[in-house]
This record gives C-alpha cells, sequence and structure tokens, in this order.
C-alpha cells in the first residue's frame, strides 16, 4: 500500500495525465521499444511532481535507474515514496556530493541532469 504521501502524488499525476497526454504517448512508446534495457541511467534533477511524471514514464522504457536530489528545498517526500516504491534508486542523503556518488555507484551508462551536478563529483 503506498504512503499517504505518495498516494497524493500518484493522484497528482493522473491528473496531469490528462493535461498532458503526449507524457503518456512517451510512455507507450518506450514501453514498445524499452531502448533503456541493459543500461543503467544516472540523474540529478528537483524531485518534484513533473519530475516524477516525466521519470515514471521513461523508466518504461527499461533499464535501470538512479536518481539523486538536486536540491533538498524542492524535494518533494511523495515523489521520493513514490519513485522508490516503483522500483528507482532514489538519494536524498545530507550531503549532496554524498548523494552524487550513491548514484554514480551505480555506474551508469547514461546521464541527465541539470546543472552538471554529477560530472563535477
Amino acid at each position: 500500500m503506498p504512503q499517504p504521501r505518495a498516494a497524493r502524488v500518484a493522484a497528482e499525476l493522473t491528473r496531469m495525465q490528462a493535461f498532458f497526454p503526449i507524457m503518456q504517448l512517451l510512455g507507450n512508446r518506450l514501453a514498445a521499444t524499452r531502448p533503456f534495457d541493459g543500461f543503467t541511467v544516472g540523474m540529478s534533477a528537483h524531485l518534484t511532481t513533473h519530475t516524477a511524471a516525466l521519470v515514471q514514464e521513461l523508466t518504461l522504457g527499461g533499464g535501470t535507474w538512479a536518481i539523486c536530489a538536486a536540491s533538498d528545498a524542492t524535494t518533494d517526500q511523495g515523489v521520493v515514496e513514490l519513485l522508490r516504491a516503483n522500483g528507482v534508486h532514489v538519494y536524498t542523503s545530507t550531503s549532496r556530493k554524498d548523494h552524487h556518488l550513491q548514484v554514480l555507484d551505480h555506474l551508469p551508462n547514461l546521464l541527465a541532469e541539470a546543472g552538471g551536478n554529477l560530472i563535477g563529483t
């Protein structure tokens, strides 16, 4: 059973799908082609509901996903809970460098980030 915060985020993502049907089309295409199978994707991002909506669709493309918070100030704990419940490795430790290193410990083949935080670690 999802945690209350994760349930709130899941409900918000359902509402977002109605406004952004392109996201579901993206997810369907990725699910059909599975372009990330065999890859590990590392990401540093603001963990908001918008990010959760994107990651939810991207993970349908397969692979292993490891994500760390770009900022504690923008981290929604419901998003963290939901992504973890869906098999995404999410890191939000007290030290930004520590959670960057935790993502890099997965030896990602692909990186997605804003600001070069993972590359600079």
